[in-house]
C-alpha cells in the first residue's frame, strides 16, 4: 500500500481496516508436519540462537571498524594531497634556495613535480579505493550483519510470543473434571442449575485451547525452522564477499604498485653529487 495507495499514507490508515490478527490463528495444522519436524528442533534452535548472536555482535564490530579504516584513509588521502602541495611550494622556492648555482634546479624540480603528481595519483587512487569499499565490502558486511541481527531478533519474538499456558489449562481440566465427577454423584437439589453442563463446556472449551495452542507451537516452530533454511545460504554471502573483497585488494595494489614504479623512474634523472 505505501507503493501504491493514490492518497497520503496517513489519510489512508485512518479509514482503512487493518488486521493485526495472528497469522497462525484458525490456521490448520497439516497431517503430519509435527512429525516431520526434528525431534531435537528446540535445541538446534538453542545452538543457533547461539552463534548468531555471537556471529551478530562480530559483524556489528567489523562494520564499525571499516568504518574507520574508511575515515583513517580518508585522512591518509588528504595528507597525501598536502604532500603534493608541499613539494610543489619547494618548486618556487628552489632557484632562490640554491641561487649558488642553479644549473641543476631544473631537474630538482622536474623531479619534485614528479613526486607531487604521482602523490596525487596516488590520493585519487585512494579515494576511488574508499569508494570501492564503501559501496562494496561495507555494504556486504551490513548485509550480513542485518541478516543476522534479524535472525536474533526472530528468536526474541519467539521467546516473547510463543508461550502458551497449556499446563495450566491441564491442571485446571483435572480439577474441573473432579468437581464434575462430585457434582455428579450428588442429590440433584444439592447442585446449582445449570453447573454440571458449565463444567462440561468447560472442560470442551480448555481442550479446544489446547489442542489450537499446540497446533500453533508446531507451526511457529516450522516457520523458524523454514527461516533457518533460508539464513543458511547466508554463509555463501560471507565466502562471496571475502573473494571480492580480496581481488579488489589485488586490483589496488597493483595499481598502487604501479604507480610508485613510475615514480621509481620519474625520478632516476634527478641530479645527484659525483
Amino acid at each position: 500500500m505505501f507503493l501504491t495507495v493514490p492518497t497520503e499514507l496517513a489519510v489512508w490508515r485512518k479509514q482503512a481496516t487493518i488486521s493485526v490478527q495472528e497469522e497462525f490463528v484458525d490456521k490448520l495444522l497439516p497431517p503430519g508436519l509435527e512429525e516431520s519436524l526434528p525431534a531435537d528442533l528446540e535445541g538446534t534452535f538453542e545452538t543457533v540462537r547461539s552463534g548468531i548472536r555471537r556471529s551478530a555482535e562480530t559483524y556489528i564490530g567489523l562494520c564499525n571498524l571499516l568504518e574507520r579504516i574508511e575515515k583513517r584513509h580518508e585522512g591518509v588521502a588528504a595528507d597525501y594531497r598536502r604532500f603534493s602541495q608541499g613539494l610543489e611550494a619547494l618548486t618556487d622556492a628552489s632557484e632562490a634556495t640554491y641561487r649558488l648555482d642553479t644549473s641543476e634546479v631544473g631537474p630538482l624540480n622536474d623531479g619534485l613535480v614528479s613526486v607531487a603528481r604521482h602523490m596525487n595519483t596516488a590520493q585519487n587512487i585512494m579515494e576511488d579505493e574508499i569508494k570501492a569499499w564503501d559501496a562494496g565490502v561495507l555494504e556486504d558486511l551490513k548485509r550480513q550483519r542485518d541478516g543476522l541481527v534479524s535472525m536474533r531478533e526472530l528468536f526474541e519474538r519467539k521467546d516473547k510470543f510463543a508461550g502458551d499456558n497449556i499446563a495450566f489449562l491441564e491442571k485446571r481440566i483435572r480439577t474441573t473434571e473432579e468437581k464434575l465427577k462430585s457434582a455428579r454423584v450428588k442429590p440433584a437439589d444439592q447442585v446449582k442449575p445449570g453447573e454440571v453442563e458449565k463444567m462440561e463446556q468447560s472442560i470442551v472449551a480448555d481442550r479446544e485451547s489446547i489442542v489450537r495452542q499446540r497446533a500453533r507451537g508446531v507451526l511457529i516452530r516450522e516457520c523458524v525452522m523454514d527461516e533457518l533454511v533460508f539464513f543458511q545460504g547466508t554463509q555463501y554471502h560471507v565466502s562471496r564477499l571475502q573473494q571480492d573483497w580480496a581481488q579488489e585488494r589485488i586490483k589496488y595494489a597493483e595499481l598502487y604498485a604501479d604507480n610508485w614504479k613510475a615514480l621509481g623512474n620519474a625520478v632516476d634523472a634527478m641530479p645527484l653529487a659525483d
